[in-house]
């Protein structure tokens, strides 16, 4: 099966089910319910994307936060949730290049997309973090076990390591690892799933 096949099965996961639908950029398409949270905010949990004081190089991605079903403002902008089930909630929001902030309920996130890695608008000391570049429609079921119920999105643990390998070939992987891929074929022993200041997603430098 092509990638864009696979990518389409995948994309099932997430809205086919239910008949939901996405528009271009990631949102629920018209007429389609968006839940928004409660006004609460339960700061007891973590935003897992984007990490504060970081740099990203992309404009449009999904917000990311576990046990934290606050109310979600992009740059002082109400921003709706998309329909996915506790403890998870998740936003694909676009950002121009700049500085940006997010509250999620009382929780604060300050961060600077920037077009490349030589120059960008927030603090020097602000890292560089590469992430995944997911297509809207497919989403967490690109890496994660997926289901719908009641017309929420239920992610599941990671597919790993067969997930990474719809997108990274054995034999490729083979050729840049200097390990076998068993024993250690939990690719997130080493490689962290959403972000990393370091190439390739890795958790710590190389050596």
């Amino acid at each position: 099966m092509g990638r864009m096949a696979t990518a389409l099965v995948l994309a099932g996961l997430i809205f086919g089910d239910t008949g939901m639908a996405a528009s271009e950029d990631g949102s629920p398409a018209r007429g389609q319910p968006a839940r928004v949270a409660p006004a609460a905010s339960i700061d007891s949990g973590r935003v897992i994307f984007p990490p504060n004081h970081a740099v990203i190089l992309a404009g449009t991605f999904n917000v990311i936060a576990k046990g934290m079903p606050g109310e979600l403002t992009v740059d002082s902008q109400p921003q709706k949730w998309d329909p996915f089930a506790p403890p998870l909630s998740v936003a694909r929001v676009g950002f121009t290049p700049g500085v940006h902030q997010i509250h999620i309920g009382s929780r604060k996130i300050d961060f600077s997309v920037a077009l490349n890695e030589e120059e960008h608008d927030g603090p020097r000391e602000w890292e560089i973090h590469r992430h995944h570049s997911i297509p809207a429609f497919v989403r967490c079921s690109v890496c994660h076990q997926t289901s719908i119920q009641a017309g929420l999105a239920i992610v599941g643990p990671p597919r790993t390591p067969r997930a990474c390998f719809d997108c990274h070939p054995k034999a490729e992987t083979l050729s840049t690892h200097a390990h076998l891929l068993k024993p250690l074929d939990e690719c997130q022993s080493c490689h962290s799933l959403h972000d990393s200041t370091y190439k390739a997603l890795l958790k710590a430098p190389p050596k």
